[in-house]
């Protein structure tokens, strides 16, 4: 009742106003408190026009929620308006002038393009069209939007000038620079930049408006760190921005590439048709392999210095060819694979092989383990961008694991490592926890170390599995399963749930099995290389603990007594990929390659 009577008496000085003579367009509304401009409404005193009117006169520049430090004179972000007033009226927002496009309403919201820097304030009007019922009223707001100012519209461009705009060649990044590359030439505000060398005290580069002219450091010096500075102007307001870029050595002067591979070509073997075994460099042991996309890489070692890393194209893999080769005086012992790059072993050196140009490879400078206590790498193993290595010293029981950065590449960089008992032999990684077969020593069968922090890593176990010592050489994962060669001819399953605490849960020995010095899970199959029988062991572990046997792959002849066939094994694409098999016009020759389908 007490509402009413206001509303009542509100129209009534209305009625007054108009009868008094007073300008039309005022006397039948009421002007808004702040100004901006006269509210019309249609004359009556119903419920629902006193309502519009009561709405209408309330509406003001407290009703608008800004950007922290804006107001209706100076506004720089986007902004809301009410969509209703206190007596339950709607309220609608229109743009009666924007001739810059400088505010969009949807329903509350007012998003905001201020002007660009350089120019004027935007000066923008909204209608607030305020309803109920068939009752109606209009006012207007004026609205200045800030342009923006010089030093702002700087900063602007300097945060956003980034890496992203420069043009390297290739897969070429920031940190893997080998080639010329271009430079923006404008910022965002589109004004120019000016390009300097700041720091380059090797003179690896120059720079000649926008095109930057690399120089790679010579083989066995150091990667160069190169800083080069943008000066970008606007207005009055000037400023500078650094970028540092690394410029890889070239190692590549040492290294010997060629395509001539006429020679290396398949034999078929007697006992398996659609295998197909190449025989390669004469008096060395083609000791491991690695497949990127397309292509398998087959590294030697044991042989004369300069055995080499053989590319074969498997595209078909019915049809392997093998395609060029490259050396660089060194006998890789191991070889991995990481996006597109290898990882090769050389002693205490990894070094790491740019292959985004598969028939074409690029050999990087490497990186030196130091060490005491280690005399060479002998298994690498790949998790996310860690690369983990295992290493022992000569025939004592100082070993080592260690830990390695790859998310540069190109530029590997050493973590950390720990020293512990046990002669590993082979290693395997799931979720950051490395497993490590102790196959020189059958003191302690397995070693598990907690790799989660790269840089900290620690020692969680070091025991035998079944309580009955053995020597254990292959190994390796599927889901919360460990499978260990033990003996070499037998399997162990392990539970690894907790890595701290593995549970042996049992010992499979599948038939015919002479000499498990690989394993490998792909799928639902665990693959054993079944050293000399030169065959595949095959198991369906899709039952896990309850594991069944597949006939085995077999790609050559007997051959009893033999302890280096299969040194290295990958299935790809329902082939399997041995390496050290043997060739079989020669039976003492262990420099094979085979290929051959998983069935």
């Amino acid at each position: 009742m007490k509402q009413f009577k206001i509303q009542f008496y509100f129209l009534s000085i209305l009625l007054v106003l108009n009868l008094s003579g007073c300008d039309p367009d005022i006397a039948t509304g009421v002007e808004d408190s702040d100004g901006t401009g006269t509210v019309e409404t249609d004359s009556g005193i119903s419920a629902d026009a006193a309502a519009v009117a009561a709405d209408t006169a309330a509406l003001d520049e407290s009703d608008f929620t800004f950007a922290s430090g804006d107001s209706r004179t100076d506004v720089t972000g986007d902004f809301t308006v009410p969509t209703s007033g206190d007596s339950g009226t709607i309220i609608t927002w229109t743009e009666k002038q924007d001739t810059g496009d400088n505010v969009s309403v949807n329903a509350g919201t007012v998003t905001v393009t201020r002007p660009a820097a350089g120019s004027s304030d935007a000066e923008v009007i909204l209608t607030a069209a305020v309803s109920m019922g068939s009752e109606s009223a209009t006012v207007d707001f004026t609205f200045t939007i800030n342009h923006i100012p010089d030093d702002e519209a700087l900063a602007f461009a300097v945060n956003s000038l980034t890496f992203a705009d420069f043009i390297f060649a290739g897969i070429e990044n920031e940190n893997t620079v080998k080639s010329s590359f271009t430079l923006p030439l404008t910022d965002a505000n589109s004004n120019a930049i000016t390009w300097t060398e700041t720091t380059d005290s090797t003179n690896n580069i120059s720079i000649s408006g926008n095109t930057v002219t690399v120089t790679r450091p010579a083989k066995f010096y150091e990667h160069a760190s190169v800083t080069i500075t943008a000066a970008l102007t606007f207005g009055s307001s000037s400023d500078t921005k650094d970028f540092t870029i690394l410029i890889l050595a070239d190692y590549m002067s040492g290294v010997h590439f060629s395509t001539n591979v006429s020679s290396f070509t398949y034999e078929t073997p007697a006992e398996n048709s659609a295998a197909r075994i190449f025989r390669l460099a004469e008096d060395s042991e083609t000791n491991s392999v690695a497949i990127v996309g397309n292509y398998a890489y087959v590294a030697h070692e044991y042989g004369p210095a300069g055995d080499p890393v053989y590319v074969f194209d498997i595209s078909n893999p019915a049809d392997p060819k093998a395609v060029c080769y490259f050396d660089l005086n060194a006998s890789f012992y191991n070889i991995t694979a990481s996006g597109n790059y290898l990882y090769a072993v050389w002693n205490r050196q990894i070094f790491p092989i740019d292959v985004s140009d598969p028939v074409n490879p690029e050999v990087m400078r490497p990186v030196e383990i130091a060490s005491t206590e280690l005399t060479s790498v002998l298994d690498l193993y790949i998790d996310g961008s860690t690369l983990y290595y295992t290493g022992a010293y000569s025939y004592n029981t100082s070993t080592r694991v260690g830990a390695i950065d790859i998310s540069n590449p190109a530029v590997p960089v050493i973590m950390d490592y720990i020293l512990f008992s046990g002669r590993p032999y082979r290693m395997t990684c799931s979720n950051g926890y490395v497993y490590i077969a102790n196959g020189y020593t059958a003191d302690a069968s397995l070693s598990i170390v907690d790799g989660t922090d790269p840089m900290d890593l620690k020692q969680i176990y070091l025991g035998d599995l079944d309580d009955n010592l053995s020597y254990t050489t292959g190994i390796s994962i599927d889901g919360d399963y460990l499978y260990v060669s033990d003996d070499g001819y037998q399997i162990d399953v392990v539970n690894i749930t907790d890595p701290a605490a593995p549970v042996y849960v049992k010992t499979v020995e599948p038939s015919g099995t002479r000499s498990l010095g690989i394993l490998l899970v792909s799928g639902n199959s665990l693959y054993g290389v079944n050293r000399g029988d030169s065959s595949v062991l095959r198991l369906d572990i899709s039952g896990t603990p309850d594991i069944t046997e597949k006939t085995k792959v077999v790609y050559g002849g007997d051959l009893t007594g033999s302890n280096v066939t299969g040194t290295d094994f990958e299935v790809n694409g329902g082939y399997l990929y041995v390496t050290g098999v043997y060739n079989p016009t020669s039976n003492d020759i262990w420099n094979g390659f085979a290929v051959m389908p998983d069935n």
